[in-house]
């Protein structure tokens, strides 16, 4: 039985089944520093559509002053 046993152990793919799963976390590890990019970029992309908005009404305001002046 104890023999049995060794020899099924043995059989085991240890080497095989421990690189599965150090691709596997580094797999998770890549599509999590991903998943943060793109949170960056699209925080990016709208902080700055933002300030685009932002000015365009800024400039339409002070078009509207500077016509009410003359």
């Amino acid at each position: 039985m104890k023999e049995s046993e060794e020899i099924r152990l043995a059989m085991q793919p240890l080497e095989l089944i421990k690189r599965v799963r150090e691709i596997e976390q580094e797999v998770f590890g890549e599509s999590e520093v991903v998943q943060h990019k793109d949170k960056k970029q699209t925080a990016a992309v709208d902080l700055s559509k933002r300030l685009k908005d932002l000015r365009s009404l800024n400039d339409g305001s002070s078009l509207k002053v500077n016509k009410s002046e003359t």
